[in-house]
């Protein structure tokens, strides 16, 4: 699903956020043509950020990334990054949140 990566799903993790809201894949032309690194801070008082299901807030998580862990970078929308985590998950959160 894009123009990078051919990915089925979530690879095995939720697509369905804890609100109910499916993964939403970013449409071709929102991709970067070179992914690239960049590392996670954190946002929540647990030192975590939310893997979302699309580029907006309210729509519950599909589970967790600690601060400081490493993730690339896949697309972009609306002040949004599309991440994939090294294990594999997809999912959004604001670029205020990567360095």
């Amino acid at each position: 699903k894009g123009k990078n990566y051919n990915a089925s799903g979530n690879n095995g993790y939720p697509e369905i956020s804890t609100k109910g809201v499916r993964l939403v894949f970013p449409k071709d032309s929102q991709y970067y043509d070179e992914p690239f690194t960049m590392t996670v801070k954190a946002s929540r008082s647990d030192g975590s950020i939310y893997l979302m299901p699309k580029p907006k807030s309210g729509n519950g998580n599909l589970g967790t990334v600690a601060s400081g862990e490493k993730v690339t970078i896949l697309a972009e929308k609306n002040g949004y990054y599309f991440f994939q985590t090294a294990d594999g998950r997809y999912g959004w959160n604001g670029e205020k949140w990567f360095k």
